[in-house]
Parts: C-alpha cells; sequence; structure tokens
C-alpha cells in the first residue's frame, strides 16, 4: 500500500454511490469545484433522458425531487466536471457490473470509489422483520460486496467507505443501520492490499439522513426536538469536507472517527442513555382510563387457566385499556408496542418477584407463553441456587459442613 501522498489528486475520475444525496452530493461539488474530478454518481432514482431534461424542468416546479437533481447534475457541469449519472441498485451485482462497464468506456479508469449509498432504519430489533433489516443492510453490507468484487483487480488509489458514528456509540431503535455501519467499519480494517478507510462521520448540519429524517412531517414533537438538538452540534459542510480532505491526505489509518463531541464522554453516556429515554417517556405516558371491549382478533378468547395466567391477564388488561384478555391473545395484537412492552415486563418483576427479560415477551407474547416462561425462569433460578450451593459444599470439609448443619438447626429450634 502506497504512503505518504493525497489520494485525491485533480482529473481523476471518481464514483460515488448514493451520489446525488444529501452527503454524496456535497461530495460530488467539492471534488468538482476542487479538483475539476470526473463524477460517476450512483443512486436508486432514475433521472429522464439527458434530452428530455429541458422539457422536465418547463414542466415541473423547482421544489420537485427530480428537478432538483437534475440541476444539481448541471450545477456540477458548470464547475468544470464531467458527469455520469446512473440508475442503479448498488448491492445488484449485474446492475453494478454494467455501470462500471459504461463509465470505463467513457472515462477510461476509476481512481477511486466513495461508498456513500445508504438507508436509515428504525424500529426496536426484537419485531423489526428479516426484509425491513435487509432493506438497511443492503445497501452499505452488500454494496460494499459488490464493489469489492467488481475492483478487487483495479488499480485504486482508495475506496472509502462513509460510515456512522452511531456504530460506535449505538442508537435507540437502529440495530441494523448500526450493524451495517460496523461492517463497514470491520471491511476497512481487513483490507491492507489497498487504501481503504471507513469514516465514522457524526452528525451533518445541513444533510445527511438526520436532517431528512426531520422533515418527516409525521414524527412526534418530542422526536423532532431531539433531532434538532442533534442537527444543531453538528458539523457544517465545510467543517465535514476539511476533516474528508484531511483524512484522505494520511491514507495509513483504516478507520477514522469524526466526532463534534468528547467521543470517550459520550461513550459513556450512552450507556444509560436508552434506559433512560424509555423510562423518561414511560414517566410521562398518562394513567389508561375507561377499558375497552376486547377487540376482534384471529384468536378465540380463553380465560385464564390458573394463578399466574391470571396475574398476567389482569396485569394485561390495566396496561392495555381492555375488558378481557385472554391466554391465547398477542400482546402487540391488542394494541402492545415497544414502550408498553417496557412497563408490562416492569409490572411482571415486581408481581412475580425475579428478573424477567424483555426478550421472553418477544418471544412469547401471549399469556400462556408468558406463564410458561416464567415458570422455566422460576427453574432456571432453582437450579442455579442449587448448583452454588453444591458449590459451596464442595469446598467445605465434613466438620465444616457438620458444624453449619447443626447452627442452623438451634437457628430453626
Amino acid at each position: 500500500m502506497a504512503t505518504g501522498r493525497f489520494c485525491l489528486t485533480e482529473g481523476s475520475t471518481y464514483l460515488i454511490t448514493g451520489g446525488l444525496g444529501g452527503v454524496g452530493l456535497v461530495v460530488a461539488k467539492h471534488l468538482a469545484a476542487t479538483l475539476r474530478a470526473r463524477l460517476v454518481l450512483v443512486g436508486r432514482s432514475a433521472l429522464p433522458p439527458r434530452e428530455a431534461w429541458e422539457h422536465w424542468l418547463e414542466t415541473h416546479d423547482k421544489q420537485d425531487r427530480i428537478s432538483q437533481k437534475i440541476a444539481n447534475v448541471r450545477e456540477l457541469e458548470a464547475i468544470g466536471s464531467e458527469v455520469l449519472v446512473f440508475s442503479a441498485d448498488v448491492s445488484n451485482l449485474s446492475q453494478m457490473k454494467s455501470v462500471i462497464s459504461q463509465s470505463l468506456s467513457a472515462f477510461g479508469k476509476i481512481n477511486g470509489v466513495i461508498h456513500a449509498a445508504g438507508v436509515a432504519g428504525g424500529g426496536l430489533m426484537q419485531i423489526k422483520t428479516r426484509e425491513i433489516a435487509e432493506n438497511v443492510l443492503a445497501p452499505k453490507v452488500e454494496g460494499l460486496l459488490v464493489l469489492n468484487t467488481l475492483f478487487k483487480d483495479a488499480d485504486l488509489d482508495f475506496m472509502a467507505c462513509f460510515s456512522s458514528i452511531s456504530a460506535i456509540l449505538g442508537e435507540f431503535g437502529q440495530s441494523d443501520y448500526c450493524a451495517a455501519n460496523a461492517f463497514l467499519d470491520a471491511f476497512a480494517n481487513r483490507r491492507h492490499d489497498r487504501f481503504t478507510v471507513s469514516i465514522n462521520w457524526d452528525t451533518w448540519r445541513d444533510v445527511g439522513m438526520t436532517v431528512a429524517t426531520l422533515e418527516n412531517t409525521s414524527l412526534p414533537e418530542e422526536l423532532k426536538e431531539r433531532l434538532r438538538r442533534e442537527i444543531e452540534k453538528g458539523m457544517g459542510n465545510e467543517e465535514a469536507l476539511d476533516a474528508f480532505n484531511r483524512i484522505m491526505s494520511q491514507n495509513i489509518l483504516s478507520q477514522v472517527i469524526v466526532s463534534t463531541r468528547d467521543l470517550q464522554a459520550t461513550i459513556e453516556n450512552t450507556i444509560t442513555f436508552n434506559q433512560q429515554r424509555i423510562l423518561e417517556r414511560l414517566a410521562q405516558t398518562e394513567e389508561f382510563g375507561e377499558r375497552h371491549a376486547r377487540p376482534a382478533l384471529s384468536t378465540d378468547y380463553v380465560a385464564p387457566g390458573d394463578e399466574s395466567e391470571q396475574v398476567i391477564a389482569n396485569i394485561w388488561q390495566e396496561l392495555l385499556g381492555i375488558d378481557q384478555v385472554g391466554i391465547h391473545d398477542n400482546f402487540f395484537d391488542l394494541g402492545g408496542h415497544s414502550l408498553l412492552a417496557t412497563r408490562l415486563i416492569a409490572w411482571l418483576r415486581s408481581a412475580f418477584n425475579m428478573d424477567i427479560p424483555l426478550g421472553r415477551l418477544f418471544a412469547s407474547p401471549t399469556v400462556a407463553g408468558l406463564a410458561r416462561a416464567i415458570a422455566e425462569i422460576k427453574v432456571e433460578q432453582q437450579t442455579e441456587e442449587q448448583t452454588e450451593i453444591l458449590s459451596i459444599l464442595a469446598q467445605l470439609s465434613e466438620e465444616e459442613i457438620e458444624a453449619e448443619i447443626s447452627k442452623r438447626t438451634e437457628t430453626l429450634e
């Protein structure tokens, strides 16, 4: 691997996945303005043929998403850059093979790759479907594997993966997104044959997923306020581009974390942040009022058959505000969600005086299933206690055991 040279060079050709997205476009404009780079921009959105661009702009307003992308490409070309734009799924080997083939035909060589494609995740891990998770993992994970396959024999100056600081800190409801970025980090750290770097970006103030998420008008105001505070602490485009230049000039480190905050303090605060967030949210939750009739479900109502099932059903009825809860009714079909699940587990722990993992609810989200899980936990705890006692006894002599038995017998008398 070559060292000690600036990887970004004037007149070079760079392929950027997510190239017309917020962060990718900022980097593209920077490369065009400072290096007159030739650009290959890959994104999921298809643009009309170039000959139809003028007509499109005349018949659509400036706020139209396609109109904005066309305007951005024209801006790049006005700066002096040659630009190829492709609509392709970066995780699709066949589509990306075609993109690279056409790019090489037009420009002769691709000098570097910036992998900035990605979609945000969302939702509690225990109820996230495989399909939802794969939608988040695909552009970053599968996309990187596709790029690696297609460029494995190419003489690239670099491959830069745009990761996220969430892979370091973790993020509430973002298990798939954090995992996808962690994969980018691991990949870069395993590559030694050429300069491959994973950049764990903190929040960008003007563009990026946090800004895009805030534009979602359906978000609760509480979450919007948290995102606003996060954006205020983020980087401006110029700060981020300065960091990018310095990272690409060192071409030695395989992973660089870009943080606007004291990183160690942030990591320590994150350890308890998610739990505190849940507890604060629950504390604001109003107590339930009148109960409602049991909704129409695919399961028939079956009354509790023993004391444990009755206790669990009573808690569900109180928590969900429902008159009758059957032992085969699903907690989430009855309107339960992640916050209520946390509260439910807290009530069950108090009622049964034992530690009940939240995962047990997601594995067995019915009254009957929870009753069985609680019975299993009791057996597990008893077994652990017996094992502990036997372990202690194994370390004692016969005289010490007899003395201990005598002591306890006297206490009982």
